[in-house]
């Protein structure tokens, strides 16, 4: 789950992503179905502190960091070889 504020707003926000790497401890890597038209993404943008939740670990402090385009396709390459 990640929570983050409205860029509008202001408000909390919350939503559920599937993370599709975890490429070190602690990081978590989620991709964008819409690309930049999801808003969670886009108030990301605006704010990009946030806090994620995953498993037992609840609203840890996050930050987002967006992947360089050219890393995005070997990615979603790696998610789909092991989710068939």
């Amino acid at each position: 789950m990640l929570e983050h504020r409205g860029r509008s707003s202001g408000l909390p926000r919350q939503v559920c992503l599937e993370v599709v790497d975890r490429p070190a401890s602690g990081t978590f890597r989620v991709v964008s179905g819409l690309g930049p038209r999801s808003q969670w993404f886009r108030n990301l943008q605006a704010e990009p502190r946030c806090r994620v939740s995953t498993g037992r670990r609840r609203g840890a402090t996050a930050t987002e960091v967006r992947v360089p385009q050219e890393q995005v396709g070997a990615a979603l390459a790696d998610y789909a070889a092991r989710n068939p």
